[in-house]
């Protein structure tokens, strides 16, 4: 099932043909094979000529969208991205360009949700379509974006990949300091307290609601809740928990199962609190 496309119309039937055709090892617990579900998967259609350059048109409105950004003009940047995203051909560094101003775009608008989405939309391919600076000023965002989301874990997975592509980071690089702090949070006995809001899924079929967020801790309870929360699905590794919300609950996943990713289904704009023990 394709969910969703960085350009409509030209390789969804390619894509299920594709898929159709792989096979899997089973997942295992304690020897034995488990169904998974929720799995997901980019796949990249590309020419073997493919390269981070951009044609000149497209670098020319991407220069005015930037710059109607940086004088907020934001009406006028949403006129030019939508102008570029209306084109049905597009080269492999247009498509990852345009995601990471999509991203600089609600940045600017200050939701952080957007910006989260679109920023890990063009990591998929930034490492092979952008060039090594805008692929590491990329990753710095998502390192902020995630961190401004309490997805600690996350940032730091990102920061590590910083590492990797850079080498070497100086003392007195700024992203060393959000990182130092990230890490004090995530070692503190303190309650990490999450506000979320229930919303349409970017990429899934339509009227799936839900807020999502990836676990730092393997406690926590989802409480102040305004609207309406049915059910709770909580996503480690291959395993896969699907509970009724229950506001009295103190919820815990065992440590062995690794990073644990939440999905809270309810109603469009309900607002919750999710801490973290």
């Amino acid at each position: 099932m394709v969910l969703n496309a960085s350009i409509v119309g030209y390789f969804e039937k390619e894509a299920i043909k594709t898929v159709s055709t792989w096979t899997y090892q089973p997942a295992t617990w304690n020897g034995n094979p488990v169904a998974q579900a929720n799995m997901t998967a980019s796949i990249i259609f590309t020419m073997t000529n493919s390269n981070v350059e951009v044609t000149g048109s497209f670098r020319s409105n991407y220069e005015k969208a930037n710059t109607a950004i940086l004088g907020g003009d934001l009406s006028g940047a949403k006129s030019i991205i939508d102008k570029l995203d209306s084109g049905k051909k597009k080269r492999l560094s247009e498509v990852c360009h345009l995601d990471i101003l999509k991203a600089t775009y609600w940045q600017s608008r200050g939701d952080n949700a957007e910006t989260l989405h679109y920023v890990n939309r063009a990591l998929v391919i930034a490492d092979v379509a952008v060039s090594n600076d805008m692929y590491t000023s990329l990753l710095r965002q998502a390192i902020a974006a995630e961190e401004a989301s309490h997805n600690y874990i996350s940032a730091l997975n990102h920061y590590k990949t910083l590492l990797e592509v850079e080498g070497d980071i100086s003392a007195d690089d700024p992203i060393r300091g959000v990182v130092k702090q990230i890490e004090e949070v995530i070692g503190s006995e303190g309650a990490i307290v999450t506000n979320g809001k229930i919303s349409q899924c970017a990429d899934c079929l339509p009227d799936t609601l839900y807020w999502h967020h990836f676990l730092n801790r393997n406690r926590f309870s989802i409480a102040q809740v305004t609207g309406e929360v049915g059910e709770i699905e909580i996503l480690c590794g291959f395993q896969s928990v699907s509970l009724i919300y229950n506001p009295e609950a103190i919820l815990s996943v065992e440590k062995d199962w690794g990073q644990c990713y939440l999905r809270v289904f309810g109603e469009q704009g309900t607002i919750l609190q999710l801490t973290e023990f």
